[in-house]
């Protein structure tokens, strides 16, 4: 075995772990939340750096070589001590202070996040979670923000750990006055549409396709504000779903369009989830925002 240039990390083993379990990279990509490219890279870089391969390709799947059992076990053994590690954490055997910031959307920070800062604080009483809403992209890599959630239409960059909470649709909501009986926007109808400074480029190039200038009625920079708008009756809006759902005086007007969208995606890098309590935020978060799946997917709103 050659020497490395640079330690393995916890993200690596856990990879190794995974197609070990699945057998297959397609599997253990579906597992991971990756594509299957990106697997396939990093399990190739690993050999390289190792001198050693790790898998054997065979018909009935991938099985690890002596080297690659060995990373399999140690996997399991940071694995669990991990978990125990977490167990400690939730019964406060371990007390976690200091800062941690997490970014988000302006609509799911404004929606998603008060009753789980609430959950959080009385679990970890001494943390300090700084919330940072924007639009903007904040750079993990250069610590701009320690844990990101936000809508990607790709898995983020190999070098951050990411888990994939859910789909995050779009679709078209307005007042039941807006609508038709067959439950499409009234012909005549006014929009509402995203103005130049709206966040999501994918929503603004969808309503330049659909939307002619002379039924917009109000253009805004803010999903937040057009489902208030939308509810009041002053138009017909393009929204995510989550939001849509959330507004019980609107009806949703069609599935969700095929060509807005993406996945929601819980964010950090690989070198703050060494820090406990950014791994204890991150491991928090994903157990919070996974049992609210079915909101982010537009189908309901999950009671707090």
């Amino acid at each position: 075995m050659s020497e490395m240039t640079e330690p393995l990390n916890w993200d690596e083993f856990r990879i190794v772990r995974a197609i070990a379990e699945a057998q297959s990279l397609s599997g253990a990509a579906e597992l991971l939340g990756l594509n299957h490219s990106t697997l396939f890279r990093r399990l190739a870089a690993m050999e390289a750096r190792l001198g050693e391969r790790l898998f054997d390709r065979e018909r009935s799947g991938y099985r690890p070589t002596a080297a690659g059992e060995d990373m399999v076990a140690l996997a399991t053994l940071m694995g669990d001590t991990i978990a125990e590690f977490e167990r400690r954490v939730s019964r406060n055997d371990l007390k976690l202070s200091g800062r941690v910031r997490l970014t988000t959307l302006n609509s799911l920070g404004a929606l998603i996040m008060p009753p789980i800062c609430a959950a959080l604080a009385a679990a970890h009483p001494q943390l300090h979670v700084e919330l940072i809403l924007t639009e903007s992209v904040l750079d993990l890599d250069r610590g701009e923000a320690d844990v990101a959630l936000r809508g990607l239409r790709e898995p983020p960059p190999e070098w951050l750990t990411g888990a994939r909470i859910a789909p995050l649709p779009w679709a078209i909501y307005a007042v039941p006055a807006l609508m038709t009986a067959q439950g499409e926007p009234a012909p005549d109808a006014p929009w509402i549409a995203p103005s130049d400074t709206f966040g999501s480029q994918q929503a603004r190039r969808w309503c330049d396709r659909h939307v002619e200038g002379w039924r917009r009625s109000v253009t805004a920079n803010s999903d937040l504000l057009m489902a208030e708008l939308a509810t009041r009756g002053l138009g017909v809006a393009l929204l995510p779903c989550y939001l849509g759902v959330a507004r019980p005086g609107l009806r949703r007007a069609v599935k969700p369009d095929p060509e807005i969208g993406g996945d929601l995606w819980l964010m950090t890098h690989e070198r703050a989830l060494r820090t406990p309590r950014v791994r204890a935020v991150y491991d928090f978060l994903a157990g919070e925002l996974e049992r609210r799946r079915a909101w982010f997917e537009g189908e309901a709103v999950v009671e707090e």
